[in-house]
């Protein structure tokens, strides 16, 4: 449901250009207004645009106006006037009102979405970031976000813009984490591809929807805690000159809440990327749809895939159907590093390894690269 907990008090912005040879003074005869455009509610403020200020010829002025007393009321209405409301589409308009005016081009409205996510971007991206990864450092970047209620996160989305090559065929891990980076994830999934969304989901611009879900496609939400922050991991896998991009707002500056990890340390993104990464955390009691995954790049040999049991495993695994001898398998963990590779043969023991999440990829001097398996060591 929607709640009203937090109100950003920095004023209404507007912005004037005075295009004549003469000092102008905008009319004081305006209105700021706000609309649920779904329930067609109104939010009761009483605040203009300008309070008459002159501008001189040929020069912009920046105006920012005041909340003040009108706070309370603005509060007390998304408080109030929207409970149970599952989605409120907020409209701002700013509006002159004068009799002689040029209807043309009077108004400007802003649209502010409350739904089921967290976001920081507009929909559109104008940029893009990534990580240089010649090293295979794994860097991770990481956004953070404020649960003010009790909710319950269950996806996240990515934008993943069209630039960069043949994205697609690199891989990177996903975390989350609830208070404290240094602690260990509330949730890790590895070897993740970026998608590319087919459709356009809420945005001008396709987003990539990934579920929180285990190992066997079960949902595995994490719970958040009133008051708490919670971070969105994306750490870079593949060892790349160009990593995978991120869409990058530059409208909407909210670097203060973009981390990163490249030496072992966290620490806030560089001053000179001001925006928002195009990361959204998606909550609430309803699994989100994830967005179709695509095959796996690797082609499937003539003779059809292998089979490796058991699976979970305490240490022995097996191929099915039995391998020819001149095979060889590598193993890498979930940070995509390797491990061991060697002789395959039939059987792969992996009992002197700490019980985790492992990948094995085998290889047929007759039948070519099999496809990457997931393989999960108990205890």
């Amino acid at each position: 449901d929607f709640v009203g907990e937090e109100v950003r008090t920095e004023g209404y912005p507007s912005q004037f250009f005075n295009h004549s040879d003469q000092p102008q003074t905008p009319s004081a005869n305006s209105q700021i207004l706000l609309q649920d455009l779904i329930s067609g509610t109104s939010v009761p403020i009483n605040l203009n645009v300008t309070d008459g200020q002159t501008i001189q010829p040929k020069t912009r002025a920046d105006f920012l106006k005041e909340i003040g007393s009108e706070l309370g009321v603005l509060t007390s209405s998304l408080e109030n006037d929207f409970q149970g409301a599952e989605k409120v589409l907020l409209e701002m308009k700013y509006q002159f009102q004068l009799n002689n005016q040029e209807t043309r081009n009077d108004t400007v409205r802003y649209l502010n979405q409350f739904d089921n996510y967290f976001a920081y971007d507009d929909g559109s991206a104008e940029s893009y970031i990534y990580f240089e990864n010649p090293q295979n450092e794994n860097p991770i970047l990481a956004v953070r976000f404020k649960a003010n209620v009790d909710d319950t996160l269950r996806g996240v989305r990515f934008h993943f813009p069209h630039v960069n090559g043949d994205a697609e065929a690199q891989l990177f891990n996903l975390y989350v984490w609830v208070d404290d980076l240094n602690a260990d994830p509330s949730y890790e999934a590895v070897f993740k591809s970026p998608l590319y969304a087919s459709s356009k989901l809420d945005t001008l611009q396709g987003l990539t929807t990934y579920v929180l879900e285990n190992v066997l496609r079960e949902p595995t939400p994490v719970y958040l805690p009133a008051g708490s922050d919670f971070y969105i991991g994306f750490q870079q896998v593949t060892a790349t000159n160009e990593g995978i991009p991120l869409g990058f707002d530059l409208n909407n500056d909210f670097s203060d809440n973009v981390y990163m990890n490249i030496t072992g340390a966290w620490e806030l993104i560089p001053d000179n990327f001001k925006g928002a990464v195009m990361v959204r955390a998606v909550v609430g009691d309803e699994t989100p749809i994830s967005t179709s995954v695509k095959p796996e790049p690797i082609a499937e040999p003539e003779q059809g895939s292998i089979k490796l049991y058991p699976n979970p495993t305490s240490g022995p695994l097996y191929t099915e159907p039995v391998l020819d001898q001149d095979c060889s398998y590598r193993l890498f963990n979930h940070l995509g590093q390797l491990l061991e590779q060697g002789a395959a043969c039939n059987q792969i023991e992996l009992s002197g390894y700490t019980p985790g999440v492992y990948y094995l990829q085998l290889q047929s001097a007759t039948t070519g690269v099999f496809p990457m398996q997931k393989i999960i060591l108990l205890r």
